[in-house]
């Protein structure tokens, strides 16, 4: 034979009655009727005050934040861990707002990697001499200048082959959804 027991935390008076005129906050009925209310309501009143959590990507349940995601424009990689993709949701609005730079860049693959990369602008085409040479900040000395391209290089830790080709094509695709559409960039990973 099993005897179970439970206990029931029920308030002496109903918390809705504050709001009734006072004729009827002494009416045991009307106490008990409101008691039920609350008892119905009540979840979804604290729902309603917590509102707050289900935004903050850094406290939200993990089945709201690939939903959250979507109302950035983001789609979250499954194989992230889960700190990744809290963190990366909770810093794309500043991520958005630097979208096309170096810096923005930098910034996203150094969240992906945990590692800085170095990036480095090819300015305008190399210098000349003759009569349609100009000068200015948008000319460039050397080799190897194009315009509207850059190069990368990573420096990460030595992964098997499998892992190193899925880690080269997620960086591939961070680099092509955040750089300015019209340029190039070179890519050099090197694992120690």
């Amino acid at each position: 034979y099993v005897r179970e027991t439970i206990t029931l935390l029920i308030p002496g008076r109903a918390r809705y009655l504050k709001f009734l005129p006072s004729i009827y906050r002494d009416d045991a009925l009307i106490g008990h009727i409101l008691m039920m209310a609350e008892s119905m309501w009540g979840p979804i009143e604290r729902q309603i005050s917590d509102i707050h959590h289900y935004f903050d990507p850094m406290v939200m349940p993990m089945g709201l934040l690939r939903w959250y995601a979507t109302w950035v424009d983001l789609a979250l990689d499954p194989r992230w861990p889960e700190a990744k993709q809290r963190r990366l949701l909770s810093k794309i609005v500043s991520f958005y707002r630097r979208r096309g730079t170096p810096g923005g860049l930098a910034d996203f693959l150094e969240l992906y990697t945990g590692v800085k990369p170095r990036i480095a602008e090819k300015r305008a085409r190399n210098f000349t001499l003759g009569k349609s040479a100009l000068l200015g900040p948008s000319i460039a000395l050397g080799t190897d200048n194009v315009p509207h391209s850059f190069s990368i290089a990573l420096r990460l830790p030595q992964v098997p082959d499998e892992e190193a080709e899925t880690r080269r094509r997620v960086i591939e695709s961070i680099i092509e959804a955040e750089k300015p559409a019209h340029t190039s960039y070179t890519l050099e990973i090197f694992e120690y």
